[in-house]
């Protein structure tokens, strides 16, 4: 797996963080895949998802572990993402839910229905797979989703922190692990 400049291949740890307020709100609802309703809509979503979903195989299948900071909101598509990667560190203030069932869309896409039972284990995946509700920072602590909560002003050192842990390892050792 390479990156546009080449650069992937070297990168031993992948540290996954938004910008602003938010981790990820989800997929854009006012683009084509959304609107307008009518013939060929459905076809568009399953397009989206099926982009989608190819950014959490990709994910799942990348040789460097990827460590997630979460803030605020990581909604959907967001969710996903975050489910995706190795080790998720949010802040008290982030809450995380599978979107895609409150747009009509099912609640175990881009992986999700995969991921969350291994994670979170298959009553608690099933409780918020199947209603769309959001999982708080603390809940999703005490499910054993995230490795700790991290406070706002320090989840970038944080994340930086393990990445440094991380790299102590050979370049091999980490890659197969």
């Amino acid at each position: 797996m390479a990156s546009v400049d080449g650069h992937l291949d070297k990168a031993r740890v992948i540290v996954l963080r938004a910008e602003g307020r938010v981790f990820s709100a989800g997929a854009d609802l006012s683009s084509a895949a959304f609107v307008p309703p009518g013939p060929g809509r459905a076809q568009r979503q399953h397009e989206m998802q099926r982009l989608y979903s190819g950014v959490v195989r990709l994910m799942r299948s990348c040789p460097q572990p990827i460590i997630a900071l979460a803030q605020g909101a990581a909604c959907g598509a967001g969710f996903s993402l975050l489910l995706a990667s190795d080790v998720r560190l949010p802040t008290e203030h982030a809450k995380m839910n599978a979107a895609y069932l409150r747009i009509g869309l099912g609640g175990c896409d881009m992986g999700s229905g995969y991921l969350m039972p291994r994670l979170a284990g298959l009553s608690a995946a099933s409780e918020f797979l199947l209603s769309g509700r959001f999982i708080s920072a603390q809940r999703a602590l005490a499910m054993g989703l995230i490795s700790e909560i991290v406070a706002p002003e320090q989840l970038l050192e944080s994340g930086l922190s393990l990445a440094r842990d991380m790299l102590k390892a050979s370049p091999m050792g980490l890659r197969l692990t």
